[in-house]
């Protein structure tokens, strides 16, 4: 809804859409609330797990369309230069040092969910359960295997894209 209401307004705009690792995004999220002193339900860490997932299909059903510049999170984190020179040359902007920081209107910030208090961008190098409790390990993989399995058989029933985290990046890269 948000993409169409995007190009009704902006018809020529340009997007720069980050992909990462779903169940990366879900581990964040739970590690945030935790140092919040919040413990996720069993309902709320699956709507957690469903979401970034969920968004990952949505984005991949628009990885033809030219007007979405796709980044790849573990690129972004690895390569910040690189790739932050081609998205503003995407964007047809002069690229400056300022855009390879997190920040609000220039200011450098400590993004919400990031795992080191830090303004600067980082290679996370944890797998997506690590410092999960077992119970919340356990929940987030059954969860993600069950919604992955469904938009998987949902994407070859409507002729859409979806697969393994992966083979997205594989996609991306090779677009």
């Amino acid at each position: 809804m948000i993409i169409a209401f995007w190009k009704q307004m902006f018809f020529n705009g340009k997007v720069v859409m980050i992909v990462r690792d779903p169940l990366m995004v879900a581990r964040s999220v739970i590690l945030s609330r935790r140092r919040g002193g919040i413990r996720l339900s069993a309902k709320q860490l699956f709507k957690q797990t469903k979401s970034p997932i969920r968004n990952l299909y949505d984005q991949m059903q628009l990885i033809d369309d030219k007007s979405f510049h796709f980044v790849v999170y573990e690129k972004l984190t690895s390569e910040t230069s690189a790739t932050m020179h081609g998205v503003c040359d995407y964007l047809g902007i002069k690229y400056s040092p300022v855009h390879e920081y997190p920040t609000i209107f220039g200011e450098k910030t400590v993004t919400r969910t990031s795992s080191k208090n830090t303004q600067k961008v980082f290679q996370n190098r944890n797998k997506w359960h690590n410092n999960l409790s077992f119970r919340e390990k356990l929940l987030v993989w059954i969860y993600s295997t069950i919604i992955n399995y469904r938009l998987s058989i949902k994407a070859k029933k409507e002729g859409k894209r979806y697969g393994p985290y992966p083979e997205m990046v594989k996609k991306i890269e090779n677009r």
